[in-house]
């Protein structure tokens, strides 16, 4: 990328993620640091629907269900069509964002469940040929669908720790990410759905 490019996809990320890094740095991979380098900024290939390298995506096809794998390899996981998708690579990795920080929601709806789209995220083949690991945790963000997710009203849809972490005290009550992200561990539903 050239320096004026790099200048403007800078100032972007400044604006994305409400983050004021010195002039020297740029912001990081998880939303509350700066960093140095460029290249551990998270890619945003969606628009372009492009894979960093198709020799490498091929070769990763099967783990497609990793949100990194999907950021690197849009085309080949089929991650260009969804819906519902996030549009940063640190989504899954600070998903606890969720429950206050509004720009993170705005660009992750897929990880903190702002849209409600029955579909696989990656391409259903890829859902199909990992059917037996439908209780893990990026198979629920990946293969709604296919995993049943869509029809069962009253699970946790947010990672394993943000659930968790935001079921004690009032926090199921008060904090709205938490209501539409955790239904099951807050108990926000028909007993009979549960």
């Amino acid at each position: 990328m050239d320096q004026e490019g790099e200048s403007w996809f800078k100032e972007l990320l400044f604006v994305l993620r409400g983050l004021q890094c010195p002039s020297h740095l740029y912001p990081g991979p998880h939303f509350h640091q700066c960093t140095m380098w460029w290249d551990e900024l998270p890619t945003y290939r969606y628009k372009e629907c492009e894979d960093e390298s198709e020799q490498d995506c091929k070769s990763q096809e099967s783990r497609c269900y990793i949100p990194s794998v999907q950021f690197n390899c849009p085309k080949t996981c089929g991650v260009c069509n969804a819906q519902c998708k996030d549009y940063n690579g640190g989504c899954s990795v600070e998903n606890m964002q969720c429950g206050y920080n509004t720009t993170f929601v705005s660009e992750c709806p897929q990880t903190c469940a702002t849209c409600d789209v029955c579909e696989d995220l990656i391409d259903t083949s890829l859902c199909v040929e990992g059917l037996s690991d439908c209780l893990n945790t990026y198979m629920k963000y990946a293969c709604r669908k296919t995993c049943l997710y869509c029809e069962d009203t009253c699970n946790d849809v947010g990672y394993d720790g943000f659930c968790k972490s935001h079921v004690s005290g009032e926090t199921c009550k008060t904090n709205e990410a938490a209501k539409r992200m955790c239904k099951e561990s807050c108990r926000i539903c028909d007993p009979e759905q549960c």
